[in-house]
């Protein structure tokens, strides 16, 4: 080993973690998914029962169900915060976004109970076994919660039924180890007069140490409750519904409202859950030394149920007749069958949802019914139209995603319909004015330190470039760029969220500041910084992208923009185009010219971003192509 290797010896060994780490999951996940699949279908029942449930009940009687509650368990006052809470939340516009977050939290935290509960009395009994869940309990607790989306998603799929495993995964640590530690910290001679009266050890635990142990419990439980309440919005990037999906479409989107909106319904739910699962805890002490049933409503009805038996008992209304009133309004409340949905998904960008507005309106003339749309990055899109989790994706661009559909399952699970719209492109761009200045042309011209320091945001001496998403497409070539042009000590690439991102570049243009940037067609960013006029782009050194050899990417004018031209295929699942001719044709048959993409996006753009002017906007598209519509439609009817 030279003096080199000694020094810095992590230049030259790398331990291979990350490949082995994929294999495995390859191979787990060939032969173990359908297990986990099964597994899902109870959890999966559950949740529906409980979404239905909150969702199709009248908004007044949850409202005072959950005040009821409320007032059983804690108080009259945590009744009436309740009551305001909820209130707010529904007057905010997102009732049925939170219950779904409060099903999916409810069916969370039953599940993380019945996991973590047993385990937790296990762990108290074997302090072998606590050995051994321990370290696995702080892993679980200080590993990024980023992190477990992954396995998830490969083994379960998106949508919310893996949402609520992947939050009961994540919220079950405290319940573990606070139910051990209740267990553990019991006073040792009322175990051992336990003991000696010959208790046997089931009837103990059920008697006497839960009942000891319970405050300590429920604390975990509370805690439970609170992780997955704020797993909700990170539960979002793998499609699960509700108020996390409305804080991060506000983000993606720039929209402040939306955001704050979906921020400020998850705060009021998370005050009012906390306060009344605190309430669980409470000793008989805490109830001013009354039974649990000795008070709040239970114990109010109980008093006046004397009077209404006698009552009834001369001529009034019977008791049982109340009953199965309430029976009966409770049950209006609980799931219908429904037919089977077509399933679209999507990336969130609102500019591209006219697409699944104009999809969603041919499908429904040929009979089909649209799912809620999930939305993803563009490997868990194609992970999950190839995993039959979502139906088809009307965001695959050929070759730019080509990596993510091979990686995915590749022909053997998906189909590419169209193309939807060709000649996409892409490219690196900075300001026309700064340009001129300094006669920027090229990618490789940051390699001058005064070049890039005129795009240096933070300081560094670098240039810093707005970048992609971390999984787009995009984001991988200008990754593999970076290295091949030898300008990674020499640009600084932005990535998060590129709309933000793109925010606060275009401020930057309007006091005069030079930007440095990525950008593509068909996108509203090219329709407000116009080619030529505002801005001008870059060409990259020689053509390259990641996995191909001998990469050509010049335009016929000699110019390389660095980026492929690329077309928009409609990602079909196999199994789902096989078993629906009709909507397989449709979708294979549409096409779209970009220009009115363009057009759509800038509307969007300008404030047309409503889901009632994008829908009139889909509908204004459908009008303008009539003949090529209805001569579509007629196809599609007759496929068999």
């Amino acid at each position: 080993m030279d003096a080199s290797a000694f020094m810095d010896p992590f230049t030259s060994i790398h331990l291979p973690l990350a490949d082995m780490a994929n294999d495995f999951m390859r191979w787990f996940t060939s032969n173990f998914r359908g297990v986990f699949q099964v597994a899902k279908v109870p959890v999966a029942w559950g949740l529906d029962l409980t979404e239905h449930g909150l969702r199709r009940a009248p908004q007044t009687l949850v409202i005072l169900t959950l005040a009821l509650f409320a007032w059983q368990f804690v108080s009259l006052r945590v009744a009436a915060t309740t009551i305001c809470a909820m209130m707010a939340v529904g007057f905010l516009g997102v009732w049925d976004e939170a219950m779904t977050t409060l099903a999916v939290v409810i069916t969370a935290v039953l599940l993380a109970t019945i996991v973590g509960l047993p385990l937790g009395i296990l762990c108290s009994r074997s302090e072998r076994l606590w050995k051994v869940v321990r370290p696995s309990l702080d892993f679980m607790q200080t590993i990024p919660s980023f992190t477990y989306l992954v396995p998830v998603i490969l083994l379960f799929g998106v949508g919310n039924v893996p949402g609520v495993i992947v939050t009961a995964l994540y919220g079950m640590p405290p319940l573990v180890r606070l139910t051990n530690l209740g267990l553990r910290e019991l006073d040792p001679q009322l175990v051992e007069a336990a003991n000696a009266f010959g208790v046997s050890p089931m009837m103990r635990l059920w008697s006497i140490d839960l009942p000891l142990a319970r405050p300590t419990i429920m604390a975990g439980v509370n805690q439970t409750v609170m992780a997955s309440l704020g797993m909700s919005v990170v539960a979002s990037m793998i499609s699960v519904a509700g108020l996390g999906r409305v804080v991060l479409l506000g983000i993606s989107q720039l929209e402040l409202g939306r955001a704050i909106v979906g921020g400020l319904s998850i705060v009021l739910m998370a005050i009012t859950v906390d306060r009344v699962t605190q309430g669980f805890g409470f000793t008989r002490r805490d109830r001013g030394n009354k039974d649990l049933w000795e008070r709040g409503p239970i114990g109010w009805l109980r008093r006046v149920r004397v009077i209404a038996e006698k009552y009834s008992n001369k001529g009034g209304i019977p008791m049982r007749s109340i009953l199965l009133l309430a029976t009966a309004i409770l049950m209006s409340a609980a799931p219908v069958a429904q037919a089977e949905t077509v399933r679209p998904m999507g990336t969130g960008d609102i500019g591209a949802q006219i697409i699944y507005d104009i999809i969603e309106t041919g499908l429904a003339e040929l009979g089909y019914e649209n799912g809620e749309m999930l939305t993803g990055t563009y490997p868990t899109i194609h992970m999950a139209v190839a995993q039959g989790d979502a139906d088809y994706s009307a965001v695959f661009w050929r070759p730019l995603t080509d990596q993510f559909f091979k990686q995915a399952g590749g022909d053997e699970k998906m189909l590419a319909a169209g193309p939807l719209y060709t000649g996409a492109m892409q490219g690196y761009f900075i300001d026309k004015k700064t340009a001129d200045a300094h006669g920027i042309t090229s990618l490789d011209q940051m390699k001058d330190p005064g070049i890039a320091a005129l795009f240096d945001t933070d300081g560094d001496g670098k240039a810093n470039l707005v970048g992609c998403n971390p999984g787009w497409g995009c984001e991988a070539v200008i990754e593999h760029q970076m290295d091949a042009y030898g300008l990674r000590d020499h640009i600084n690439v932005e990535k998060g969220e590129y709309f933000a991102l793109m925010a606060n570049a275009m401020e930057n243009y309007k006091r005069g500041k030079p930007i440095f940037y990525t950008t593509w067609a068909p996108e509203w960013t090219m329709s407000v910084l116009v080619p030529g006029k505002d801005v001008v782009f870059l060409n990259v050194p020689f053509s390259s992208l990641p996995g191909v050899e001998n990469a050509n990417t010049k335009w016929e004018d000699g110019r390389d923009p660095g980026f492929a031209y690329n077309d928009n295929y409609i990602l079909v699942n196999k199994e789902f185009a096989k078993a629906n001719p009709k909507a397989w044709t449709f979708l294979d048959g549409l096409r779209m010219p970009i220009e009115d993409l363009d057009e759509a996006m800038y509307r969007v753009y300008r404030g047309e971003d409503s889901a009632e002017k994008i829908e009139a906007m889909a509908k204004e598209w459908i009008a303008k192509h009539r003949a090529e519509w209805d001569a579509l439609i007629a196809k599609a009817k007759s496929a068999t």
